[in-house]
C-alpha cells in the first residue's frame, strides 16, 4: 500500500483499504505508513483519502519519522498544510529534530513558511544541540545553495530565532566555518 500511495495510485489504495481490508495506519517493514509515503511525494489526493479513512497524521515510522517530517524534508508545503489541518503535531520530534529543522536543513522555504504560520518553534533544540537556524546553515554542507540558506535564515530570524544561541556553536561560527559570507553579514546585524 505504501508503494501505491507513493506513486499516487488512488484506485489501488482504495482497493486495498475498502476491498482487502488493509489497515490505513499499518506500516511497511520499515514502519513507514502509506500516509507518510504519500506525503513525501506530495500525493494530495491519496493523502486526503487516507486521512478521511482514519489515517493518523501523528503515527511515526519505526525510525521515528512522522508524516510531517517527510513532507518537510521533501518540500511538500501543501502536504504539510493538509497534515496540520488534520491534527499533525507541529513540533513533533525525531531524535529531537522537528519538521522545521528538516525544512530548514534541506532549504525548503515553502514548507518553512507553512510551519512558521502554524507557530513552529524556531528555537527548538535537538538532542544534538542544533536549532532550525543552525540546520539552515549546515544545509549548505549538503548542497543547499548559500542564497537559499540565507532566505531560510532570514525567515527564522523574522520568526524570532535566537541568532546568539550557542547550544553547540553559534550560528555566526557555523556560517563563518562554511564561508557563507552573505549569511555572516546578515547575522552580524543581530549579534
Amino acid at each position: 500500500m505504501q508503494t501505491a500511495a507513493c506513486l499516487g495510485k488512488l484506485d489501488a489504495v482504495r482497493c486495498m483499504v475498502e476491498e482487502l481490508g488493509f489497515d490505513v495506519n499499518a506500516g511497511s517493514q520499515a514502519g513507514v505508513t502509506a500516509l507518510a509515503a504519500a506525503a513525501a511525494d506530495g500525493r494530495m489526493h491519496v493523502m486526503r483519502y487516507l486521512l478521511d479513512k482514519g489515517a493518523d497524521p501523528n503515527k511515526p515510522a519505526h525510525s521515528g519519522h512522522h508524516p510531517l517530517h517527510h513532507a518537510a524534508k521533501h518540500g511538500r508545503d501543501e502536504a504539510a498544510r493538509l497534515l496540520l489541518s488534520r491534527g499533525a503535531s507541529i513540533d513533533v520530534t525525531y531524535i529531537g529534530l522537528t519538521p522545521l529543522h528538516f525544512a530548514a536543513g534541506y532549504g525548503m522555504i515553502g514548507v518553512m513558511k507553512v510551519l512558521l504560520e502554524h507557530h513552529a518553534d524556531p528555537n527548538k533544540v535537538s538532542e544534538e544541540g542544533s536549532t532550525p537556524l543552525t540546520e539552515a546553515l549546515h544545509g549548505t554542507d549538503s548542497g543547499v545553495p548559500e542564497s537559499t540558506s540565507l532566505k531560510c535564515v532570514k525567515l527564522l530570524v523574522e520568526a524570532g530565532a535566537d541568532v546568539n544561541s550557542a547550544n553547540s556553536e553559534t550560528p555566526l561560527v557555523i556560517a563563518t566555518r562554511y564561508g557563507l559570507t552573505d549569511c555572516v553579514k546578515y547575522l552580524l546585524k543581530f549579534s
